[in-house]
């Protein structure tokens, strides 16, 4: 990368940092001059070297650049700069198994440490768990932690249920939310997922178990597993207009035909509830046409939400 090309990639990086709303790929390709193709291409890059810059579908979509993990901007004196390429220069010349890791990283805060320490720092979120659900889920967590550590079971509080007894076996976050696995009992139609926040109470009692042998064959074929990794070649109708759908790579193998008034976007994703959520979040933009089961699964949501109202 030249040093034009590395200063414009920097320019949009500092043009997404500072700003708290979703930025669409209209508004940078008319800021900076370039067509939607190379701001797609930029953005590429960036993500290759570190930043999390989210593309959210939707009319109301677009990007945004998780700062969670991003070193607040600070701005280096030539000083400061030669002591970092002596840090560099010595990580370089050093005899370390995880070195192109550490240089990797070194790389991403050197390019934040450019940006300059006025640009505002507000992070863009939609909603967050209160203090004290979030304080119940970490209690959850660790109980279960210890459970599984001692492999004794624990009495929970689900949902508002009466306590029972419950065997956990392993964790796993799915679009941000944690779920625990593992059994009522030793029966395998007893296996379930379930929410760490919707966890009244749990504690851990004095009654051991063994791991279930057959936990792998019970989560592939429970309901869970099967609503979040089951595969779907989807075929959508785009109609031609005002949005930004076809600015964003959905799933695998996408491609884009082309007809007189709209497009039909094809790709491959999984997981029911992930594809009826992104087909709604289109509105009026576009139709679901295939798979017909997951139609639908769109209309009978469309019709719980218009029964609400």
């Amino acid at each position: 990368m030249n040093n034009s090309q590395f200063e414009l990639n920097l320019n949009i990086l500092v043009y997404i940092y500072n700003r708290s709303y979703l930025i669409k790929a209209d508004e940078l390709s008319e800021t900076f001059d370039l067509s939607k193709r190379s701001i797609r291409r930029i953005i590429s890059n960036l993500r290759m070297i570190g930043y999390n810059i989210e593309s959210i579908p939707g009319p109301n979509g677009g990007y945004r650049l998780d700062k969670s993990k991003i070193i607040l901007p600070v701005k280096l004196s030539d000083l400061e700069m030669s002591h970092w390429q002596t840090i560099e220069n010595t990580i370089k010349s050093a005899d370390i198994s995880n070195k192109e890791a550490v240089l990797k990283t070194m790389n991403i805060i050197s390019i934040q440490s450019q940006l300059n320490s006025n640009y505002l720092a507000d992070v863009y979120v939609t909603k967050s768990l209160s203090q004290s659900k979030q304080a119940l889920i970490e209690r959850v967590e660790k109980t279960m932690n210890q459970a599984m550590n001692l492999m004794q079971r624990v009495e929970i509080e689900y949902n508002g249920s009466d306590w029972r007894e419950f065997r956990p076996q392993q964790f796993q976050i799915f679009n941000s939310i944690a779920y625990i696995k593992g059994y009522y009992s030793l029966e395998s139609n007893s296996f379930r997922t379930l929410r760490l926040s919707r966890f009244d109470d749990i504690r851990v009692i004095d009654k051991k178990y063994s791991f279930n042998d057959n936990f792998a064959l019970d989560n592939d074929s429970s309901a869970f597993s099967k609503n979040i990794y089951e595969k779907y070649s989807l075929v959508i109708k785009v109609f031609k207009g005002s949005h930004d759908l076809l600015d964003y790579v959905y799933g695998q193998n996408q491609v884009i035909e082309e007809y007189a008034d709209h497009y039909l976007l094809k790709f491959e994703m999984s997981g029911d509830q992930l594809i009826v959520d992104l087909i709604i979040s289109f509105q009026e933009h576009a139709i679901l046409l295939e798979p017909q089961a997951l139609r639908m699964k769109v209309i009978e949501k469309l019709d719980r939400m218009r029964g609400n109202y």
